[in-house]
Parts: C-alpha cells; sequence; structure tokens
C-alpha cells in the first residue's frame, strides 16, 4: 500500500486492520471522515464547482479515486489534472 520511503497513515493503517477483521467497518468510516484525503481533477480547475473528480472503472464498476497520500496519486497523475485535498 504504501512505499518504505515514508510512514503509513492512519487512515492506510486503519484500512488493513479492516482487511483483517480487527476494525469495524463504523471505526474505519470514523477514521476516514477524520482524514485528509486527496482527489485528482480530470482537468485543472480555479474554482472548486470546476473541479472533475477522477472516476476509474474496473470489471464494470466505477469508482472515486481517492488517496490517502500524495505519493501514492503519481501514477494517476497528468499535467491535465489537478489535485485537492
Amino acid at each position: 500500500m504504501t512505499s518504505e520511503s515514508r510512514p503509513t497513515t492512519v487512515l492506510e493503517r486503519a484500512i488493513v486492520k479492516a482487511r483483517q477483521g480487527s476494525l469495524t467497518v463504523q471505526a474505519l468510516l470514523w477514521t476516514l471522515a477524520a482524514s485528509e484525503v486527496l482527489l485528482l481533477s480530470r482537468a485543472p480547475f480555479t474554482d472548486v464547482g470546476e473541479f472533475e473528480p477522477l472516476v476509474v472503472e474496473r470489471d464494470g464498476s466505477r469508482f472515486l479515486a481517492v488517496f490517502t497520500h500524495s505519493d501514492l496519486m503519481r501514477a494517476f497523475e497528468r499535467p491535465e489534472r489537478s489535485w485537492l485535498s
């Protein structure tokens, strides 16, 4: 989930614990709500009303791309995209 060059975030650790079954979904959602996450926009924007979130498709389902750390966005970053935290 993370590179070895930085420590994991509280949210990343909560995701791991929830996947292992040692943290409830409710606790994970509270952690998510209290955490800073990053979103990529499909196009540059100057006003939040212009923000177009990056949505990815996998196996026929669409997902909002949400990142726990800027390091993780690099694979999706392009010059035409901006980010919002």
